[in-house]
């Protein structure tokens, strides 16, 4: 029985996973080929906090306090997320494209991470403190949903700038996935009731586990993906940008395990009402290849499934002021398929001489709550450029009561 709970809750730790991260300047639409390198990562959670997280997946010691300041946040249902990207793309100038003037080739690659997961209060509870604060009662362990995976994307496609003065744009690429692993569980109406003398302990569990090979770690499945975007100018002084990102799917091979749990039974006979107290050590406790996890999970089939990549669709509007000394916005966005909230965002930039720029941030929604954010961006002679970004500052400089942490950068030369 702590096994096949320990199953259901240790991989959350399982792996983690990325997104594309196009942050440019508005109104900038640069003449010339352009190499850039960027990277981001970011953490979000309305419930986990960010010295918890640490300390979980580095494996250090998780105290009471650690745990008293996530349980001071959890509802009957929470969730957290996880992305790391690293991106290098390639753009490359022509006359014209198929008699089309003002067109460019787009090359990218891009390793992604990315961790999804929706979990009820009690399942917190139930993992890192025991099942003794349960007795007499009936602790939900469902709807759980966890989403770990990692891939690789190739991408190429064309931008098209039109008019003389180049003030609107749409681009459009395909990538081909490359899956590299991925670890899934999501349960249906699960429950655990342990009884007020701890005599006893019920369990009803309706659960499935995805996993792809863990023999083989270069390719586990493949697939594709679609990007499109359109910017457009309005008397030179606004910008309207609407797009869709990474729309796609990949099908993870015939080798992949599919384990359906769905069990009720009793444990008893002897005191349960310590069986889940993981102490403050809760990793690398049990084998997940023991004979007793073997045994219990019996029914176990190889087959392919289907996964949805997460594609983001949004919407964002800038103003000039001053010239284009200063630039306001404010935009929408959505991650499609996943535990994710709507996100809202304003934003102020300021031009601060030739060669930087900085910018200020107010951010709703996603995993997690209201955030501010500063960037930086550096014009470097030899048409060099750099770029720093966080949007997650307040949750990253709130100590113990944070749950959001990000920052993104990037390099890039136009020649």
């Amino acid at each position: 029985m702590k096994i096949a709970l320990f199953i259901f809750f240790c991989c959350i730790s399982a792996f983690s996973q990325a997104q594309v991260w196009r942050s440019e300047l508005p109104f900038s639409y640069e003449s010339g080929n352009r190499l850039s390198i960027s990277g981001n990562y970011k953490f979000g959670s309305d419930a986990i906090t960010n010295e918890f997280a640490q300390a979980y997946f580095l494996n250090k010691f998780i105290g009471t306090e650690l745990k008293d300041n996530v349980s001071s946040n959890l509802k009957e249902k929470n969730r957290f997320g996880a992305d790391y990207n690293f991106n290098i793309e390639f753009r490359s100038e022509a006359d014209t494209i198929m008699g089309i003037s003002g067109a460019s080739f787009i090359f990218n690659f891009s390793n992604r991470y990315f961790l999804d997961s929706r979990f009820p209060g009690d399942a917190f509870e139930l993992y890192f403190r025991g099942n003794k604060m349960f007795e007499g009662q009936t602790a939900d362990i469902g709807k759980f949903e966890l989403n770990a995976f990692r891939y690789q994307q190739v991408s190429a496609g064309i931008e098209i700038q039109r008019s003389a003065n180049k003030s609107s744009s749409c681009y459009a690429l395909i990538s081909l996935n490359r899956g590299i692993d991925y670890f899934g569980i999501r349960t249906n109406e699960s429950s655990l009731f342990t009884a007020q003398d701890g005599f006893y302990m019920d369990l009803g569990l309706d659960m499935e586990i995805r996993q792809s090979d863990s023999l083989r770690r270069r390719f586990q499945g493949a697939g594709a993906s679609l990007s499109a975007g359109w910017s457009a100018e309005f008397s030179s002084s606004s910008q309207l940008t609407a797009y869709f990102q990474n729309l796609g799917f990949i099908n993870w091979g015939s080798r992949s395990a599919y384990i359906p749990v769905d069990t009720s039974f009793r444990f008893e006979g002897i005191d349960v009402s310590e069986l889940f107290n993981f102490s403050d050590s809760v990793r690398g406790i049990v084998d997940n290849d023991s004979a007793y996890i073997q045994a219990f999970l019996t029914n176990r089939k190889k087959e392919s499934f289907i996964m949805k990549t997460p594609a983001r669709i949004g919407m964002n509007y800038y103003k000039k002021f001053d010239g284009d000394r200063m630039i306001a916005g404010a935009g929408i966005e959505h991650v499609l398929f996943y535990n994710t909230g709507f996100s809202g965002w304003t934003e102020f930039r300021y031009k601060t001489g030739k060669y930087h720029h900085t910018g200020v941030k107010l951010l709703y929604g996603l995993y997690g709550n209201l955030d501010a954010g500063l960037s930086y961006l550096l014009h470097i002679p030899g048409n060099f450029t750099v770029m720093l970004q966080s949007d997650y500052l307040v949750g990253m400089l709130t100590g113990s009561k944070g749950k959001a942490q990000g920052a993104f950068v990037s390099l890039s030369k136009t020649f």
